[in-house]
């Protein structure tokens, strides 16, 4: 597990069960698969069960997001009456809990996994975005001239 800036979990290993709660931020996961005892990450109502993958969760104020990098994941939503689906090999999954949804695009992982590198990647994204990003992880302050 990795830990991005600004994130915090909590876990609960026993002998039939792998659960990790992120209780904000990110985190990227590579999991080796064991039946035995099975893992899962919990975010919010949202709960991603792991295959025997490596995956990004993007636990946000508004959203939820789930990047896959290898194998699959199921995605399970509490406010969906549990139903779940298969996450495949580059998918982003997003949860939009004021909307009741679930969407699906093509992972951009060069993107979304930019913080592991310690680098932030937005092509064509409004200041607004760029700014929250910066701010989730660094203390400098970043102004705006001439409204760009």
């Amino acid at each position: 597990m990795q830990l991005n800036a600004s994130s915090a979990v909590a876990y609960d290993f026993t002998g039939d069960h792998r659960i990790i709660t992120l209780l904000r931020g990110q985190a990227y996961f590579e999991v080796a698969p064991d039946p035995a005892r099975p893992f899962t990450v919990v975010a919010g109502e949202v709960q991603i069960k792991a295959l025997g993958t490596a995956f990004d969760v993007r636990l946000g104020t508004e959203d939820l997001g789930v990047t896959l990098t290898e194998h699959a994941v199921r995605l399970q939503v509490d406010a969906l009456d549990g139903t779940g689906t298969e996450i495949r090999e580059g998918e982003l999954r997003t949860w939009v809990p004021q909307l009741k949804s679930v969407s699906v695009a093509p992972a951009d992982s060069a993107s979304s996994l930019a913080w592991r590198e310690g680098r932030i990647v937005l092509d064509n994204a409004p200041c607004l975005m760029w700014s929250k990003k910066w701010a989730a992880i660094s203390t400098a302050r970043v102004t705006s001239q001439g409204g760009r």
